[in-house]
C-alpha cells in the first residue's frame, strides 16, 4: 500500500439500506457528492441490486454520471435546472428535476413532463416558499414526488420538527397523486411517513452526535507509514514548529494529509490508530503528510498501515476532534485516495 485507501464494504451498505427499508418501507438513496466520497458507480449499482429504484443527486452533472451506471433507475436532481443546457441534459439523462421555484417551472415547461416539487417548510434554503403557489405552478406537470427537508432532524426533541411536520402534511395534501418525501437519514429512523431519502446512514455513519445505532460501519480510511525516526527532546515538527518534543520520542510519517481529507484542524489534537494504540498527531498536518507519535510498544516501520477512521476510531469521533460534522469528513475524502470495494 503506497497511498491512502478508503475501503467500502458494499455488503454493509446493503444491510444498512435493508435496515432503513424495515423501518420506513419506502427508501430512496441519496448518492450526491460521488456517493459521499465513496464512489457513485459501485455504490449505486450495489443499492440497485439491493432493491433501490429511486436515487437523489444534487446537480445535473451528477445525474448524467449516475445514468451511466443505472440505466433504469429514477434519478432526481435536488438543485433542479439553472440553465436551458441543464434542461437538455436532464432530458438526455431521463432525470427528474426537483422544482424549487417559479423560474425553474418556466425553464422546464414544454420540455419536461415528470417533476418533483420542493416546498420549504422551515429550513429556508431551496423550495417554494408558499405551498399554494407551488401547487398552482405545477399545473400541467406530472408531479412524482412532493418533498421538503427537515432543519433539525438530528435533534429529535427540537420543537421545529413538529412544526415542520404539520406544515408538510398540508403540502402533501395539495399533491395527492404524488409520493410524499420528507425524512432524511435522521428522520427516517423515527418512522416519518412517505419516502425517506437516506444518505449518511447507508455508510453506517450516524446522523446523531451521540448515537450508537445498530448500523453497520461500511467505510475504513487507512494510510501507509512512509518513514519512522527518533525525535530528540527540544526538536520541533512540521510547518510553524507548533509541536516541540519535551522528551525523546519516536514518531512516524503517515502518507496522508489535507489533500486526502485529513483535516488540518486535527493538527496537534487528532490521532490515527494502530491495533488499539492511539497515535497522536504531532505538529501541523501538511498537504501530503501527517506526523504521529509512536507510544511505547508500537514499533511501526515503512510499509505498515494505520487507520484514520472506520474500525478502531469512529467517523464521529474524528469529526468531533476536527470541530465539524461527519458528513464533512466523509465527503472531503480526496480524489487521489484509492477506493477499494469489498463485497463478501
Amino acid at each position: 500500500m503506497n497511498r491512502p485507501r478508503l475501503t467500502v464494504d458494499l455488503a454493509a451498505i446493503r444491510r444498512n439500506y435493508a435496515t432503513y427499508v424495515r423501518i420506513n418501507g419506502s427508501v430512496a438513496s441519496v448518492v450526491k457528492a460521488n456517493a459521499y466520497g465513496c464512489g457513485v458507480g459501485p455504490v449505486a449499482e450495489t443499492l440497485w441490486r439491493a432493491g433501490c429504484r429511486e436515487f437523489f443527486v444534487a446537480t445535473v452533472p451528477e445525474a448524467v454520471a449516475l445514468r451511466q451506471s443505472l440505466a433504469d433507475a429514477t434519478i432526481y436532481v435536488l438543485s433542479g435546472p439553472v440553465t436551458l443546457d441543464d434542461v437538455r441534459s436532464l432530458v438526455a439523462a431521463a432525470a427528474v428535476p426537483v422544482i424549487n421555484h417559479q423560474a425553474q417551472i418556466e425553464l422546464c415547461r414544454g420540455a419536461i413532463g415528470d417533476v418533483a416539487i420542493h416546498v420549504d417548510t422551515g429550513i429556508n434554503r431551496l423550495g417554494f416558499r408558499d405551498a399554494d403557489e407551488a401547487a398552482n405552478a405545477a399545473r400541467g406537470f406530472n408531479v412524482l414526488v412532493a418533498l421538503s427537508h427537515f432543519a433539525c432532524a438530528d435533534e429529535p426533541d427540537n420543537p421545529a420538527n413538529a412544526a415542520q411536520r404539520a406544515n408538510f402534511l398540508r403540502v402533501a395534501a395539495l399533491f395527492p397523486q404524488a409520493q410524499p418525501s420528507f425524512a432524511n437519514s435522521a428522520a427516517a429512523r423515527s418512522e416519518t411517513p412517505g419516502m425517506a431519502r437516506v444518505g449518511l446512514g447507508l455508510w453506517g455513519a450516524s446522523p446523531f452526535a451521540d448515537d450508537s445505532a445498530a448500523l453497520d460501519p461500511a467505510i475504513v480510511f487507512e494510510a501507509p507509514v512512509i518513514a519512522a525516526y527518533e525525535l530528540a527532546a527540544g526538536e520541533a515538527v512540521g510547518y510553524g514548529a507548533t509541536y516541540r518534543a519535551d522528551r525523546d520520542e519516536r514518531v512516524a510519517v503517515i502518507g496522508a494529509g489535507y489533500a486526502d481529507g485529513v483535516r488540518r484542524a486535527l493538527s496537534n489534537c487528532g490521532r490515527f490508530v494502530w491495533r488499539r494504540h492511539d497515535l497522536a498527531i504531532r505538529g501541523r498536518i501538511s498537504m501530503d503528510l501527517t506526523v504521529v507519535d509512536l507510544p511505547e510498544g508500537v514499533d511501526l516501520k515503512t510499509g505498515d498501515v494505520v487507520e484514520w477512521f472506520g474500525r478502531e476510531q469512529t467517523l464521529e469521533s474524528v469529526a468531533r476532534d476536527a470541530g465539524v460534522v461527519n458528513y464533512e469528513i466523509l465527503t472531503g475524502t480526496g480524489a487521489r485516495v484509492e477506493r477499494v470495494y469489498l463485497d463478501p
